[in-house]
């Protein structure tokens, strides 16, 4: 009842865990669930971390893809944005010659116009990539070959006099839009990689060039016929205040359109914006009276196109510089995604490790179990052993609370039923008796009236000799079923006890005497060492004197075990009339004689429940 008892039952415990969950490490199933448990729980941070490798790695790559990807497409924008700007003269030179068709040198000036020609024709073919399946480029024209043609064709119309400056405008502004909407849907897809400030100020450039470019186009018409009409001047308008809007949202996202604007104009011999700012004021205006100019509209047309040419020259350093940063981003990734794939190899190769140290380890523990699983086999059965001794030395509640080490405390019973019985001629017989044969014939006697005390909810409280005490209602209450548990115990003995004969004594038939008495007892632990369940108080003494007063196979009971047989029915008592009692003087006394059939519950005094003279209902 120490820490070594504690510690088997503990075992006992988990032994009795492991093989109600079906887990126990002696089985093959067993040993298979503990292994992956432990590899489980070894590997599960492993697992994680070389997870997390990979997603780095995923994200490096997906990074170096994009970052690849867009530089692919900004390089390709440096040719679009090319392509877009030749083309968008070639707009502007066409609708020039158009308006001056009326003029007496108008049709000697298509040679200006004839010029840019092979200008646009040199930027188409010497583009690297052309619109894939699915884009409106595409649908429109399946490849290079086909576009040109497009344009050859359309070049040829120009001298038929049906051909207005709004057509040429349209013309060529949907052709560029398809571009320019070729441009916004590669790079738009892109992720950045940092520079999608940049990105977008490049993307916004270009659409303000277009804009821009619209409005040269109808500035130049302006001038050449000598005003607007209303329609014509809010398209004009319109152009000037998304082109610039575009340009100023362009200057706000990168600092680079700015100073690359200013260090193109300190570098031009004069101030061309303060010309087109004076200009598109005089178009503002749009005075109805004022006369057509040819020189004013090519002078529009310089300043404008000096301008344009400026944007596109901030384009084209534009991507220079996004695709610098683009590979330098590259080169990043790419010394990031050796850094990752490095750390993914050198996890793989720990978790190897770990994972074949955590096998030979789980083995290992595995034997251990075993030889665990043996010595708790061996202790559960020493533990049985150790309670059945204990039990019958001491009642059960009481020796679990001794067990866990609680204090029990002396306890009063208001109403217990104490049997004593003894051997007649005890004395006589050992006299004739060797030592050992006394031992045998009390073993195979107390062995038999053990058999019987199962029967019965009653605890032996102790044999000394030929003595043998039993009582029921103690350590646990029943009522007052204590009465009834002994006295037909009591009649069992009797019965027994003459069929029981002495081995060495041939013919030889034993007799016993037995005494009830009913009563208030005190029962509590006494000792240490080698406790002991002990039961004090008068009743005890009474129940002694009922059988050292009685008779040879006969059960004498005392008054109070006579009132509550009565009141429990069923027994078949007399009176033995009245006897000194040493220290009660005279008692009356009665014979328990046999067990009759069970009263009906609705007898009157069936109740049970009914109160001994002195004593409290329980």
């Amino acid at each position: 009842m120490g820490q070594a008892e504690e510690s088997i039952q503990e075992a006992v415990k988990q032994e009795h865990n492991d093989m109600c969950t079906g887990a126990s490490s002696q089985s093959s199933s067993g040993k298979k669930k503990l292994i992956v448990k432990m590899m489980i729980l070894i590997l599960l941070p492993i697992f994680a971390l070389i997870a997390l490798a990979i997603s780095d790695l995923i994200t490096t790559v997906s990074r170096s893809i994009n970052a690849t990807v867009t530089r692919r497409n900004v390089r390709l924008s440096q040719q679009v944005g090319s392509l877009i700007h030749s083309l968008q003269r070639e707009r502007d030179m066409t609708a020039l010659y158009i308006s001056s068709l009326l003029e007496e040198n108008g049709p000697e000036r298509k040679t200006f116009l004839v010029d840019t020609y092979p200008m646009t024709d040199e930027v188409l073919q010497s583009l690297d990539d052309w619109p894939v399946k699915g884009t409106m480029a595409y649908k429109k024209f399946k490849n290079k070959q086909t576009f040109m043609s497009f344009l050859f064709k359309y070049r040829l119309t120009l001298d038929n006099q049906d051909t207005t400056i709004y057509e040429v405008i349209h013309f060529y502004t949907d052709a560029i839009q398809i571009f320019i909407d070729w441009f916004n849907g590669s790079v738009g897809k892109s992720g950045g990689q940092g520079v999608w400030e940049t990105l977008v100020a490049y993307q916004l450039l270009i659409v303000g060039m277009e804009q821009i470019g619209i409005e040269r186009t109808l500035g130049a018409v302006f001038f050449t016929q000598g005003g607007f009409q209303q329609t014509d001047y809010l398209w004009y308008m319109e152009k000037l205040q998304v082109g610039e809007s575009n340009i100023k949202s362009s200057k706000k996202y990168s600092s680079l359109v700015s100073s690359i604007l200013n260090e193109r104009v300190s570098q031009v011999k004069y101030d061309f914006q303060t010309t087109i700012s004076k200009m598109r004021k005089e178009i503002s205006r749009n005075d109805v009276n004022r006369l057509p100019s040819w020189q004013e509209g090519t002078w529009w047309f310089d300043n404008m196109t000096l301008y344009i040419d400026t944007l596109h020259e901030i384009q084209s350093r534009m991507a220079v510089i996004i695709l610098s940063k683009l590979d330098e981003a590259v080169k990043t990734d790419t010394a990031c995604l050796l850094t990752d794939i490095s750390i993914m190899v050198v996890v793989v190769i720990i978790g190897i490790v770990i994972f074949k140290a955590v096998e030979s380890l789980t083995s290992s523990i595995q034997d251990y179990t075993l030889i665990l699983a043996d010595i708790t086999k061996g202790l559960k059965t020493e533990k049985k052993h150790t309670d059945t001794l204990l039990y019958q030395m001491l009642p059960k509640s009481v020796a679990e609370s001794l067990k866990r080490h609680q204090h029990v405390k002396a306890e009063s019973y208001c109403s217990a039923t104490i049997m004593f019985s003894d051997i007649v001629e005890f004395t006589r017989i050992c006299s004739e008796s060797t030592p050992f044969q006394v031992v045998d014939m009390l073993n195979n006697v107390y062995t038999i009236f053990d058999n019987y005390i199962d029967k019965y909810d009653v605890y032996k409280v102790e044999t000394i000799g030929d003595a043998y005490m039993v009582a029921s209602g103690i350590p646990k209450r029943n009522g007052n079923k204590h009465g009834s548990e002994i006295a037909l115990l009591a009649l069992d003995l009797t019965h027994c006890i003459k069929g029981v004969g002495i081995p060495h004594k041939p013919g030889y038939s034993m007799t016993i005497r037995v005494g009830i008495h009913t009563g208030a007892v005190v029962a509590g632990i006494v000792g240490s060492k080698m406790p002991r369940y002990c039961l004090f108080g008068e009743t005890v003494n009474m129940a002694s004197r009922m059988e050292s007063t009685g008779l040879p196979n006969r059960i004498q009971i005392s008054e109070t075990a006579h009132a509550i047989l009565s009141k429990i029915g069923g027994f078949l008592m007399n009176t033995r009339g009245e006897i000194h009692i040493k220290g009660r003087g005279i008692v009356l006394t009665y014979w328990l004689i046999k067990k009759e059939a069970p009263r009906s519950v609705n007898q009157p005094g069936s109740n049970q429940n009914f109160q001994l003279p002195g004593q409290c209902i329980l």
